[in-house]
């Protein structure tokens, strides 16, 4: 792992784990098969009014969460991003890709950007 800024990333020379490319791919299929389950402007929305769960949609950092956890720990966006970011095996160029920060971009950059990383 490599440290930049106070987030901590995959070292491009360490391979991905069986488990992180497991979960890309697993991110990747559930926000393009059922993009109405995603949403990139919160970790995730889930709880209507009256406390109950709803139709849940959750960003890519809480799909990887929740696919990983079981469910999704919006303490503070650094230990989310840092534990997504952790989860997926994102490096650095990764994570900030091409202009974009991925965890802080469009639902279509970020799904554009999910299918590449997922080898899809």
């Amino acid at each position: 792992m490599t440290q930049r800024s106070s987030l901590i990333f995959r070292d491009p020379a360490t391979p991905l784990s069986l488990e992180q490319r497991e979960l890309r791919k697993q991110v990747y299929k559930q926000i393009d098969a059922d993009p109405d389950t995603f949403d990139m402007s919160s970790w995730e929305s889930s709880v209507d009014v009256t406390g109950a769960r709803c139709g849940t949609t959750r960003c890519v950092a809480g799909w990887a969460q929740f696919f990983a956890r079981g469910e999704v720990f919006p303490h503070d966006a650094v230990s989310v991003k840092q534990d997504a970011i952790t989860l997926l095996g994102l490096t650095h160029d990764e994570y900030y890709c091409g202009g974009f920060v991925l965890f802080y971009t469009s639902n279509e950059r970020a799904l554009a950007w999910m299918k590449q990383l997922a080898g899809e």
